[in-house]
């Protein structure tokens, strides 16, 4: 909307190095990107985001390393600094040097005060977070907000992921000075915690499951498919017998069986058994919904199929 564009990707992706496990040269890779505001606000959004995609998978002790890299002014100043506080140790690597000089310590008043309203919206999330002086990203356009994702369950190799604000990025490509802030998962590494952590989940069974007779064949398909925007729904491919799809109906873990009978077709009606209680009524097409509200949906009802 307006000025403001959230984006989400997924596609393979290719880098050069020495493959691992959950570590290819080719790899597939989702993000989102936030572009067209530097408000706080914005790294806010992209790091709950983040938090509720692993959530969603069933990574639970999570946590948010971050860190602020400033501007590129910013970065300057802190590298004269650093050097300035590297020159008595250049020979000598004395260990009275004292603490090193933080970036974060020597941010802009600008980026202090952005650092420390990204930090107020994750606590207002209650999202878990710490600084991470050392965090700094692998790419030199990172402005501002930085961070990954940890599971602190996973030891030493806890990082599922992470990005940052890079407000000069698109603007060095040749376009307009446009901020924005995202990040990126590996899918392969996570695909392979998920199956180790045995987090994937059951298959879903149909909720209804299509009969046909012989004469009704050519119909089912057009039934499944407007029924599917409301349900998961399956039906039979391979021309069994009205016996063989009932028994396929009873395997499939469907909780309604709707056949589809000669006569009752020509009538404008199916036959509707719950496959749990074995009850079973005739209602016709304009009730169908209806009737699969009550079934499925706890005894609710009004569902329409666009």
């Amino acid at each position: 909307q307006g000025r403001i564009h959230r984006l989400w990707y997924l596609g393979p992706m290719f880098r050069y190095g020495r493959p691992q496990k959950g570590r290819y040269r080719q790899f597939w890779q989702v993000g989102a990107e936030l572009i067209g505001t530097p408000a706080p606000g914005a790294d806010v959004e992209i790091i709950a985001l983040f938090m509720d995609l692993f959530e969603a998978w069933g990574f639970r002790d999570l946590t948010v390393a971050i860190n602020s890299l400033g501007t590129p002014e910013t970065r300057a100043r802190y590298a004269e600094r650093l050097r300035e506080w590297l020159a008595p140790a250049r020979e000598t690597l004395s260990p009275g040097l004292g603490p090193m000089p933080r970036l974060v310590d020597r941010l802009d008043d600008e980026s202090r005060v952005h650092f420390d309203a990204v930090r107020a919206g994750l606590d207002a999330l209650r999202i878990p977070h710490q600084l991470d002086h050392g965090l700094v990203r692998g790419l030199d356009y990172y402005t501002r907000t930085a961070f990954e994702v940890h599971d602190r369950s996973l030891g030493a190799q806890s990082a599922l992921g992470g990005g940052g604000r890079y407000d000069g990025l698109i603007e060095a490509l040749g376009g307009p000075s446009t901020p924005g802030i995202g990040f990126s998962i590996g899918l392969d590494r996570v695909m392979l915690m998920v199956e180790e952590r045995g987090l994937a989940p059951a298959p879903t069974a149909a909720g209804v499951y299509l009969v046909a007779m012989e004469g009704t064949r050519m119909v089912t398909p057009m039934l499944a498919r407007a029924l599917r925007q409301v349900y998961t729904v399956d039906y039979d491919l391979e021309g069994r017998g009205v016996n063989a799809q009932m028994k396929a109906a009873d395997k499939s873990g469907a909780r309604a069986m709707v056949l589809l009978g000669d006569e009752e077709w020509q009538r404008g009606q199916v036959v509707l058994k719950d496959l749990r209680s074995g009850d079973q009524q005739t209602v016709t097409l304009e009730d169908i919904v209806t009737a699969l509200d009550r079934l499925l949906l706890d005894g609710t009802e009004g569902t329409e199929i666009p």
